[in-house]
């Protein structure tokens, strides 16, 4: 069969990576399977089947030698990860990438991770996240490694190296309880700015008072600052929603900023938080700089600053500015939010602002204040 007739490198919409479409003798269909991250490697592929196909190999042992897999029999989860890494480093963003490389570097080490994808069972890894749980991992990461593994499984399903997904069956851990509510009362914020070494007080100033993520303040550039309108803008580019926004500055921060600019008089294109080099800060750098802060305030409770990260900084400003009358939706929209239901989840108040708002209830409603005496037989029902 002349190689044209026997098959082609093709794309799938909404899949990354290439694909061969083959016929193969005593089938009555084209068979489909993904072929690499690049043209090259699908084309290396289809040749190589060609070849076979020429010799009149068979479907299984053609299955096996090009693709080291007969339909899932001889692929092991370890490789089908590895795959899988290669497909994602073209869709995901760079952190999330990171995340999924950790993950998958534990998944890879279990002890199924060596068995053939078509005979994992469902019972071997829910035994092992059992394990993981009894060990102390939180029910967030055991969640977090069933995600990782099932999109591996997931993906080699479309590849079509495996006919089920045998984690679908695994119901996903109940972590109704566990939230996370850790942000800082305002005189714990003050007190995490006064022991922030000087180089850094700016940045957590603008994480505290913009919401903004640790990396849209590492890509902020000068010519995103406009002093004379008091406003920053957040670049889509550099957004985790690829939205652009622009926030208002909160006074102290239009002075710590314009004490910058003036003392560095930078490039539009600068970035505003520095090293010592004049390189942009780093997310080890503002790390370690935030861990020494925590360590030194002391005025907030010991057992808030053992789990405090650099991320409820964003939980706090969003927390300031629901107590501050700022209404939910409008917040949200300051940080960044993809939607309402996340603004929900930041909706975080304080017990002194709880307690305000209990107040403020009691002098719109009170029983001793509204409540009429019954009368008649209306007071008799």
């Amino acid at each position: 069969m002349a190689k044209r007739n026997f098959g082609n490198v093709c794309r799938r919409p909404e899949r990354e990576g290439y694909f061969v479409r083959f016929r193969w003798k005593g089938t009555d269909r084209r068979l489909c399977r993904y072929a690499g991250p690049t043209k090259a490697h699908a084309l290396e592929k289809l040749s190589g089947l060609h070849a076979l196909h020429a010799r009149n190999v068979t479907l299984r042992d053609a299955l096996a030698t090009i693709f080291e897999d007969d339909n899932g029999a001889q692929m092991d989860f370890a490789k089908a990860a590895t795959l899988y890494l290669e497909v994602a480093a073209g869709s995901k963003r760079a952190s999330t990438l990171v995340n999924l490389k950790s993950l998958l570097r534990i998944l890879t080490n279990t002890p199924w991770a060596s068995h053939h994808l078509a005979r994992i069972e469902t019972a071997q890894v829910r035994v092992w996240l059992d394990e993981r749980l009894r060990a102390g991992v939180a029910v967030s990461t055991a969640n977090r490694y069933l995600a990782a593994a099932s999109s591996v499984f997931t993906w080699a399903k479309e590849a079509g190296f495996v006919d089920a997904n045998p984690l679908d069956n695994i119901r996903r851990f109940s972590e109704a309880g566990r939230a996370r509510e850790t942000f800082l009362a305002p005189h714990e914020a003050a007190s995490l700015l006064d022991y922030s070494p000087d180089r850094f007080r700016a940045f957590f100033l603008a994480a505290l008072t913009t919401g903004c993520r640790r990396s849209e303040l590492i890509r902020l550039r000068w010519g995103d600052v406009s002093l004379a309108d008091h406003v920053l803008t957040v670049q889509a580019t550099n957004a985790k929603t690829k939205r652009t926004r622009s926030i208002p500055l909160h006074p102290d921060l239009y002075v710590a900023l314009a004490e910058k600019q003036a003392k560095a008089l930078p490039l539009p294109t600068a970035p505003v938080f520095v090293q010592h080099s004049g390189r942009a800060e780093t997310a080890t750098t503002v790390r370690r700089a935030f861990a020494y802060a925590v360590k030194h305030a002391k005025q907030i409770p010991e057992e808030k600053r053992r789990v405090l990260r650099l991320h409820d900084l964003r939980h706090s400003a969003m927390s300031f500015m629901v107590a501050a009358g700022i209404p939910l939706l409008d917040a949200g929209r300051i940080l960044g939010h993809g939607n309402a239901q996340t603004s929900m989840k930041y909706a975080h108040l304080t017990p002194e602002s709880q307690r305000a708002a209990i107040g403020g209830l009691a002098r719109v409603f009170s029983l001793s204040v509204n409540a009429k005496p019954a009368t008649g037989t209306e007071g008799a029902r």
